[in-house]
């Protein structure tokens, strides 16, 4: 008993565990990233750019400060609920910050770029786990502006919406 009170004292100091029943979603929360568990499905929403480099390219257009929500729904069978295991599926919602002069390169590229219109709608952008000045910001978009496709993080399936200074970006296996 006492060395399980003491492995389970060293584990409250690196990471806070928290159990919700009914649901069984576990929590997992350090200093600056949240792990959301329920089942197969994962959820991290972290401020870590080095971490975000894992889930999309960041070489060419490297920002200053990030934060995200990356869900991973692993349907490998791995977990033996499933009784015929299909392909995971993987989402990503990204608020990239860049410097002036990155984004620069940003816009001036885009401008010569030749693309289809991806015909976005802000409303796919307003992210439930953003603050609410940036809404705001999306809010106030040019109604005429209908977002971009991915040029600069690796994905053909990624989408952007430029703001000020920023960059939403979205992107889904399905």
């Amino acid at each position: 008993i006492l060395m399980l009170l003491i492995t389970s004292c060293n584990e409250s100091h690196t990471a806070k565990k928290q159990e919700i029943r009914p649901d069984s979603i576990t929590i997992v929360e350090s200093e600056k990233d949240s792990v959301f568990k329920n089942g197969n499905i994962t959820t991290e929403i972290s401020t870590n750019v080095e971490e975000l480099s894992k889930l999309m390219d960041l070489k060419i257009c490297k920002p200053t400060h990030v934060k995200y929500k990356y869900t991973f729904i692993d349907n490998s069978g791995g977990d033996k609920r499933l009784s015929v295991p299909g392909p995971s599926d993987d989402y990503l919602e990204a608020l990239l910050y860049f410097d002036s002069s990155t984004l620069n390169y940003i816009h001036q590229f885009s401008l010569s770029a030749d693309y289809v219109s991806p015909n976005l709608s802000k409303e796919n952008f307003k992210f439930d786990w953003l603050d609410k000045e940036i809404v705001n910001e999306i809010d106030r978009s040019d109604s005429n502006y209908h977002g971009h496709p991915d040029l600069f993080f690796g994905s053909v399936k990624g989408k952007c919406w430029y703001l000020d200074k920023k960059i939403l970006y979205q992107k889904s296996t399905n």
